[in-house]
């Protein structure tokens, strides 16, 4: 068997007493192994017994089967396609249209539906029509074994509804249950020497997250998580009036968690940057049409808003046809004529692979 995966697990400790682990070779064991173990253990029926952030595929050679899945809430990609030549799959939609065999004809309904919709996107359709990608909570089988690859509809191992209830209680109770398990999650988050980050931005949700890290590393004796915010360093200068509350929250969280906050400021390059990856192509369209749209328009301000007549253009430098941090037609063009966008260029993915139909 061969295992390619992007996976970080939870509850290890469970698994590994599942899989008759032994204690000293638990530390060191990686996660990928023990994913290769529960496929040894349950076949198609693993993922059952995983819980954590994962996208992985297994080759069965006896089987001559591809066995893929992807974790609960989607928390890590998965895109495929399947033609004549054979199975391709990756981490990105680059990758699977590096592929010679995948076409990157555009999905036109698709990318409507991106731009105009103020709801969830399809869980299982990309730009692409050759390309799509495997829903949350489901798994994919492919079966190599005769002349050619058959694909197997996706197929749901979780849902939401799967969730055990808790019984009815009173609201301190279920308070503290909620504790048990939000505390749960965030310490699975910090196995590993290397040091860790939490983002602040003055919320309940990412204050007490801090909060919780903060306590649970000092327990382990180790220095206490970096915080940083995207709000900008006022050195000295008192914030402007929409942000204050937001700094204000800010320090009281990382004063009561005994942390040093780090000011980030994002600029438009870096909006671009992270449209680019999590919208557009190759990216994993994680954000939904509006919102785009509204940081894509910030991002773009410069060159789509004129230019005043008291700052006049210097004439060393030629008006730009668009924006140095992204292409028409997400910017206006400020010169007739200009010059159509250049083909996104298909980057290396995060993983690659693909199984070919036996000739």
């Amino acid at each position: 068997m061969a295992l390619v995966a992007d996976v970080r697990l939870d509850d290890r400790r469970s698994l590994c007493d599942a899989l008759g682990v032994p204690h000293p070779e638990r530390q060191q064991v990686a996660d990928a192994t023990l994913v290769l173990g529960a496929y040894a253990r349950w076949r198609r029926d693993c993922a059952d017994h995983l819980l954590g952030d994962y996208a992985f595929a297994v080759w069965d050679a006896n089987e001559r089967s591809l066995f893929c899945a992807r974790d609960h809430a989607g928390a890590r990609p998965f895109y495929y396609a399947h033609t004549l030549a054979g199975f391709a799959f990756a981490s990105t939609v680059a990758g699977v249209l590096a592929a010679p065999s995948v076409r990157d004809d555009l999905d036109e309904l698709s990318v409507a539906e991106h731009l105009t919709s103020i709801g969830l996107l399809s869980q299982t359709r990309t730009f692409f029509k050759a390309v799509a990608k495997l829903p949350p909570g489901h798994t994919l089988t492919i079966d190599c074994s005769g002349d050619a690859c058959r694909v197997a509809a996706p197929m749901r191992y979780w849902c939401p509804e799967h969730a055990p209830r808790l019984p009815p209680t009173t609201d301190d109770q279920y308070a503290e249950e909620f504790l048990a398990y939000y505390e749960q999650a965030v310490a699975d988050r910090l196995r590993g020497p290397d040091p860790i980050g939490v983002h602040v931005s003055g919320g309940l949700d990412s204050s007490s997250v801090a909060a919780l890290a903060a306590r649970q590393l000092r327990r382990q004796g180790r220095p206490p998580p970096l915080a940083f915010s995207w709000l900008p360093d006022l050195a000295g200068r008192p914030p402007k009036p929409e942000h204050a509350k937001e700094y204000a929250l800010i320090d009281a969280a990382c004063a009561k968690a005994g942390l040093q906050v780090e000011h980030c400021a994002i600029g438009k390059d870096d909006i671009a940057a992270l449209l680019r990856r999590d919208c557009a192509f190759p990216g994993a369209m994680l954000m939904h049409g509006p919102t785009s749209r509204l940081l894509m328009r910030r991002a773009c301000a410069p060159c789509s808003r004129p230019k005043s007549a008291a700052t006049p253009a210097k004439p060393s430098r030629p008006a730009p046809t668009h924006c140095s941090t992204c292409t028409p037609p997400h910017c206006r063009p400020s010169a007739k004529n200009s010059p159509p966008a250049p083909r996104p260029q298909r980057g290396p993915a995060m993983w690659t692979w693909s199984v070919c139909s036996p000739t």
